[in-house]
């Protein structure tokens, strides 16, 4: 898409928003998201359960918010960290395993070295 001077346009890069929703329940955390990667493709964030939609439990540990799942029958070894700092929340899955096999992921998507810059709760 190009503008009105024949430079390149930002438009359809307006609709792409990534977001993570992390909650407290019952003394429990849980998180569900939508990650953009590249050619739109996304990578939706919730529970690896066929046929439902449910949050996805995390563990809070060593100040991390962390969801782990081993298969070893798959070969198969997730780990995905949340970690918040003064910009906003790192997203981590170092052997890519849960954007692989456990989250649903586009080929050009990915939660590794994901950074989500903070914002007020809420829709604007």
């Amino acid at each position: 898409m190009l503008n009105k001077d024949g430079g390149e346009s930002n438009e359809h890069f307006k609709l792409k928003t990534s977001y993570i929703n992390i909650f407290k329940k019952s003394e429990k955390y849980f998180t569900e998201g939508l990650i953009w990667g590249y050619n739109f493709h996304i990578c939706t964030i919730t529970a690896p359960l066929e046929e439902t939609t449910e949050p996805l439990p995390l563990v809070l540990k060593d100040k991390k918010l962390v969801f782990e799942e081993q298969e070893p029958e798959y070969d198969i070894n997730c780990k995905f960290e949340l970690e918040f700092n003064e910009n906003g929340l790192n997203l981590k899955d170092e052997n890519h395993h849960c954007s692989n096999y456990m989250f649903y992921c586009g080929a050009h998507a990915s939660v590794h070295d994901v950074q989500l810059a903070k914002t007020n709760k809420g829709c604007n």
